[in-house]
């Protein structure tokens, strides 16, 4: 069976596994209806096909329909994707059910379920996968692997270990809180696989369809790698169970029939590949002998031909020599009509076309009736221009490249070359002798290479203008524009404005590989490059605010916004920014903090003030109620020192006039 036999049948899969999947959807959907347990679960004590997920499966079949049957057009794949997407949003809607405990579940909204019925987890994740693969259908990398392949792969182990857990008995295997229905299983293998199925010769089956022989080894076991461990597997649950033998014995008992089993597999196989290349080594055998026999056969025979060919030759020259003296002059005019590689034609003294060759047709489109025995002018475009050819013929003039249009029998305009003089006897005209060169490409092509020169000419004066405003703008910013290694942080392109700013040479900028790093400031240079490296290394834009050191030896405050441009392979290559004087800005800034200390100082004091005297009429208020005069100014004094801590306190009385 050939490979293209392999992959033909390998796409009936998809449109095959579809209407199955829709079967087992449809008719879970049928027994949620009419109250089937054994169409919606199969047995009352498995996992029922909640509708959600049936709906799910008939979307995504439908989708895999659409995206692999033909013929393929835009209304199939839009359609398609929109069911991979809903596919998707099933499954991410279950998973927001079980993440953030929604009550009653999608199930409930939609069917009116109960709330503790909800599809499992492992069904969410199998739809969201099966609808990944769907919309990466016909996505393939640089390296040709199929996305969607290895999502359908992973879709087909969850599965596969579902139903081995129905088989085994096995919780842990097919549940994740609850477990996944045997019908709902059953539809991912089938889904999986059909979108396997879509490109059986790309990905991963191209090896399973190929007809090499890791094609063949892999099709004959991967039923014996799935078969054989389930069934074994299967024996030694239900062994163990029945207490035909313990557990221990029964894995010993397991491994050893899996490695029996399998050597008989692979011995088998490699049996088959034995005969297959010993078959092969005899073919070739047998082929190389036979080149050999038919090389020396060949050679036998071409030596032969030669003697032949060059018998043939010296006859057939003797033959040329004769005829070609006889009939000399009849094969050199035929020849010169009718094999010229450029147009020519007779006309006689009436204007009427005599004869004509095979080019001249064959250039004009015309048959030998339509254009022999007709008067020349009808064929040219311009009058006045066969006119004026007559004109010099008949006076005897000689035309070299004369420059004419003549009109083809499709109607397009031919450009023309035309030589042409005279064919005179005894001073009568007899017929010209014209050679017409078609030149229509060529006028063409020059018409082309003008209209390409005018252009290049804009365009020239466009980027040199586009030049020109691109220096304008870049050397008058009122910032620093620079370029730099992304390794070394070695400036490759600094702006004029550099030397405004800080007052360093271009050249400098350009010549010196640590220039930058020396220009910051000591108190920020480790900060600032440390930033400036770690967010190269992880290829993000950054920017920042450091101190540099003017050539004067001002202290200049930058802005420095960098930007990251990666290479064809997507590594950093180099560094572009844009360095903006904010000095004026910083000291702006400072003197505002000292303005706030100051204020918040004096609101300080003033609250401290105001705090003493309140406490002073406080204390006022105390004693005036009950004390005299004497004893109200000594209690004044005693307590004002001690609420100042001050080491003595006096008070004085002055009288009106001070």
């Amino acid at each position: 069976m050939s490979s293209f036999a392999v992959s033909s049948k390998a796409r009936r899969i998809p449109a095959i596994a579809s209407l199955a999947v829709i079967l087992i959807g449809g008719l879970a959907l049928v027994g949620w209806l009419v109250g089937s347990v054994a169409l919606r679960s199969g047995l009352p004590s498995m996992q029922p096909m909640l509708p959600s997920v049936a709906i799910a499966m008939i979307l995504g079949a439908a989708s895999l329909w659409l995206l692999s049957g033909q013929p393929s057009n835009r209304v199939r794949r839009v359609l398609g994707c929109a069911c991979a997407l809903m596919t998707a949003l099933v499954g991410f809607t279950v998973l927001m059910d079980h993440f953030f405990a929604l009550y009653p579940g999608l199930d409930g909204w939609m069917f009116g379920l109960s709330g503790e019925l909800r599809a499992p987890i492992s069904t969410a994740v199998s739809l969201v996968l099966t609808a990944g693969a769907l919309l990466l259908l016909n996505v393939e990398t640089r390296r040709g692997w199929r996305p969607a392949q290895l999502l359908a792969l992973t879709s087909i182990l969850i599965a596969m270990l579902t139903l081995l857990g129905y088989s085994y008995g096995v919780v842990v295997l097919y549940r994740i809180s609850p477990n996944m229905s045997i019908h709902s299983a059953v539809a991912l293998l089938l889904l999986s696989g059909g979108i396997l199925s879509v490109h059986p010769d790309r990905g991963l089956m191209a090896v399973a369809t190929s007809l090499s022989a890791g094609g063949f080894m892999l099709r004959r076991l991967i039923l014996a790698v799935v078969g054989v461990p389930s069934i074994l597997g299967w024996l030694n649950v239900a062994g163990t169970e029945a207490g035909l033998y313990s557990r221990e014995f029964g894995v010993a008992l397991l491994v050893a029939a899996n490695m029996v089993v399998f050597m008989i597999v692979i011995w088998r196989n490699a049996q088959l590949m034995h005969v297959m290349d010993a078959e092969r080594q005899k073919t070739q055998n047998q082929l190389r002998i036979a080149y050999d026999e038919l090389e020396t056969r060949v050679e036998d025979r071409t030596a032969d031909l030669t003697q032949a060919n060059e018998a043939l030759k010296n006859e057939v020259a003797e033959r040329e020599r004769v005829e070609r003296e006889s009939l000399r002059i009849r094969e050199e005019l035929t020849d010169f009509f009718e094999n010229a590689p450029v147009g020519l034609h007779w006309v006689g003294s009436t204007g009427i076309i005599e004869r004509a060759n095979r080019a001249e047709l064959e250039m004009l489109g015309y048959t030998r009736e339509e254009y022999v025995g007709h008067n020349v002018a009808e064929f040219h475009s311009d009058p006045e221009v066969i006119e004026d050819i007559l004109e010099r013929l008949k006076d005897g003039e000689t035309l070299v490249d004369y420059q004419a249009r003549l009109r083809a029998k499709d109607g397009s305009i031919r450009h023309v070359l035309i030589n042409s003089n005279v064919l005179w006897e005894d001073g009568r005209f007899i017929h010209t002798r014209c050679f017409t060169s078609d030149i229509t490409d060529a006028k063409r092509a020059e018409d082309v290479r003008t209209e390409l020169l005018v252009r290049e000419q804009s365009l020239r004066a466009f980027a040199e203008e586009a030049e020109i405003r691109y220096h304008n703008l870049v050397h008058g910013l009122d910032a620093i524009v620079w370029e730099a290694d992304a390794a070394t942080f070695r400036f490759t392109f600094v702006s004029r404005r550099a030397e405004a700013i800080l007052g360093y040479t271009v050249d400098r900028w350009l010549r010196e590989p640590d220039f930058w790093i020396n220009l910051i400031h000591p108190d920020d240079r480790e900060a600032a490059v440390e930033l400036c490296r770690n967010a190269t290394a992880e290829g993000r834009d950054h920017d920042f605010e450091y101190r540099a050191t003017a050539a004067d030896g001002r202290v200049v405050w930058l802005h420095d916004k960098v930007f990251v441009v990666r290479g064809a392979d997507g590594n950093v290559q180099q560094l572009r920014g844009l360095m903006v004087d904010i000095t004026e800005r910083k000291l702006a800034e400072e003197e505002r903090n000292q303005l706030l200390i100051s204020e918040q100082a004096a609101r300080s004091e003033a609250e401290e003030s105001a705090e003493i005297v309140r406490r002073l009429q406080t204390i006022t208020d105390s004693v005036l109620s009950h004390l005299a005069v004497d004893d109200l100014l000594h209690e004044m004094l005693y307590r004002v020192r001690e609420l100042l801590s001050a080491d003595a306190a006096a008070i004085l009385l002055l009288t009106e006039d001070g």
